[in-house]
């Protein structure tokens, strides 16, 4: 039942979402802005550059101002195998700590140190791969502000999926083959705590580093710029750290995993909603006190939609029917009984999470109908 209403609730959230930010683009105009804005330079960009020997005879400037589609094609294959690396580099932080876990509980010491530990180097991986994914991209030269930003979202996304939850998923499905069991307690109350911990982590380390540096840059402005008048604080607001451009992006993605945590593994850790609430109201006053007070007033981005984050969502969704239920049918304790005594009900019962699922797909990038009309008449 928990499974089942997991599936329901994901499914109407995405398809909720997707209308709502539709009908906020159309009234904000943006929706329809990646077709009319077309190539746009980002020559603000430290890595921007120029296609050597054709400059335009009137300017000066380089006239094809972007690389080839080949040019871009095989950095983007250097991309791919980055990722591939790092992802490895993830794995083997998973293989890594778990052996420090069993040296750990050898030595009569509890194994939440690796856990916490390991939550740690997952929280700094994470943020490692947001500083690979730019400069991956500036590497590209993309024309458009919507590639560049996609071309982070992609690569992060994908990489923090896995080094987010591998740890978790090696504890639900893979440790009672290899170990014969999950210590001193039942595989599926260790995938709830590990995930808990896991999720404690990212929110306790997020918001203290999130603030921690911007006070002190701010400190460190305040006390060298002078006082008393409107040019004073004028100075003392440019002396503050700059707002980086992925600092939006990063905010979506780190938003996408925790709705991982609360959807992949709900019926293990039933409190990670809970704590999903907690992060996101002290996520809120930690952004305003740092965008307001502890840094430079944000440059405006543009931006067309969010649909690439509720894709991601959709999918996240979609993979929380088969977690929560292969969760319960193979982890949870008496879970295998009901299986073999009662298939018939197990297999409508998953059948009708996976329809939900199929619903959840069937309004993937379809927008309201009065959004579709308005932009037929616009196209008209």
């Amino acid at each position: 039942g928990a499974a089942a209403f997991m599936a329901v609730w994901c499914a109407l959230l995405c398809r909720s979402w997707h209308a709502r930010e539709g009908r906020l683009a159309l009234r904000w105009g943006t929706l329809a802005a990646a077709k009319l804005r077309g190539v746009r330079p980002r020559a603000t960009r430290a890595a921007f550059r120029g296609a050597a020997g054709a400059l335009d005879p009137v300017t000066g400037r380089a006239d094809r101002s972007y690389f080839p589609a080949s040019v871009r094609a095989r950095r983007r294959f250097v991309s791919r195998i980055r990722l591939a690396f790092d992802v490895l580099i993830a794995l083997l932080n998973v293989v890594f700590w778990k052996a420090v876990h069993v040296r750990l509980r050898a030595a009569g010491l509890p194994g939440v140190i690796a856990t916490v530990g390991n939550a740690v180097a997952v929280f700094f991986l994470n943020e490692r791969a947001m500083d690979t994914a730019t400069r991956r991209a500036d590497a590209e030269n993309h024309a458009l502000d919507a590639d560049y930003d996609s071309a982070i979202f992609e690569y992060v996304l994908a990489f923090r999926v896995i080094n987010s939850y591998a740890q978790i998923f090696y504890v639900a499905f893979v440790q009672r083959a290899l170990e014969g069991g999950c210590g001193h307690r039942d595989c599926f109350a260790a995938v709830g705590h590990t995930a808990v911990v896991f999720f404690a982590v990212q929110l306790t380390l997020g918001n203290f580093l999130e603030l921690g540096p911007a006070t002190r840059a701010a400190a460190a402005a305040a006390a060298a710029a002078p006082s008393g008048d409107a040019a004073a604080t004028a100075a003392r607001q440019y002396a503050l750290a700059e707002s980086p451009d992925v600092d939006t992006l990063d905010d979506y993605l780190e938003l996408t995993i925790q709705f991982g945590y609360c959807v992949l593994f709900f019926v293990a850790a039933p409190v990670a909603p809970f704590l999903a609430l907690l992060s996101n109201v002290l996520e809120a006053k930690v952004d305003l006190l740092k965008r307001v007070a502890k840094r430079r007033p944000v440059p405006t981005l543009d931006a067309t939609t969010i649909q690439s984050y509720t894709s991601a969502c959709l999918a996240l969704g979609a993979a929380a029917v088969l977690t929560n239920a292969a969760l319960l049918l193979y982890v949870a304790p008496g879970g295998r009984d009901v299986l073999n005594s009662q298939p018939r009900a197990v297999a409508i019962v998953l059948a009708s999470m996976v329809a939900v699922a199929r619903f959840a797909y069937a309004g993937r990038g379809k927008l309201p109908g009065d959004v579709e009309l308005q932009l037929q008449r616009n196209e008209y």
